[in-house]
């Protein structure tokens, strides 16, 4: 047991005396820092990669084929062409990288609140769907448990999110 934690006694300092560090604490903390400064820059490049991305698809004009191309599966997910980009980009790169796109369009003022909710449900379910494969493949999982029913909850959870969204706007109309 560590001998600060359930001491009663206490050895006084003599004044102008402190207590020492281990050298090899210290050094896991300098090589904490180091690792985490490493870390934290890799996510600022690759998420400054991705934005740059995200413009040049824009520049380009790149983004509505894609999104047409996404279209009728957009549709089948009851996600509207709008959020397209942003769906596809939260399934590639998952939430950690694909986060960071969304809130800068969310920021846009581009898509009202509805569309980012029903966007948020989906991706809820549905991130990571590159991503997360190799993590569960070497255990013997079969794809189709990997893919299908995250899609298909998250179809039925979108469709009945929809109509709530038009049973409360009704609602409101006729109050």
């Amino acid at each position: 047991m560590a001998p600060w934690v359930g001491s009663s006694t206490t050895m006084p300092l003599p004044a102008g005396d402190l207590p020492t560090v281990h050298p090899a604490f210290m050094e896991m903390i300098r090589h904490w820092a180091w690792t985490t400064v490493r870390l934290t820059a890799k996510i600022f490049f690759i998420i400054m990669a991705l934005l740059t991305f995200l413009e040049l698809l824009k520049t380009f004009g790149w983004i509505h084929p894609l999104v047409r191309t996404l279209g009728p599966f957009l549709r089948i997910m009851g996600l509207d062409q709008k959020v397209g980009f942003l769906w596809m980009t939260a399934v590639i790169f998952g939430l950690s990288y694909g986060g960071a796109i969304i809130v800068e369009e969310a920021k846009s003022g581009h898509l009202n609140k509805d569309d980012l909710e029903i966007l948020h449900l989906s991706i809820g379910m549905n991130h990571s769907m590159v991503e997360d494969p190799p993590l569960f493949l070497p255990m013997g999982i079969h794809p189709f448990w990997i893919y299908v029913p995250r899609l298909v909850m998250a179809i039925i959870v979108v469709r009945l999110l929809r109509l709530w969204q038009r049973y409360v706007s009704r609602s409101r109309l006729t109050a």
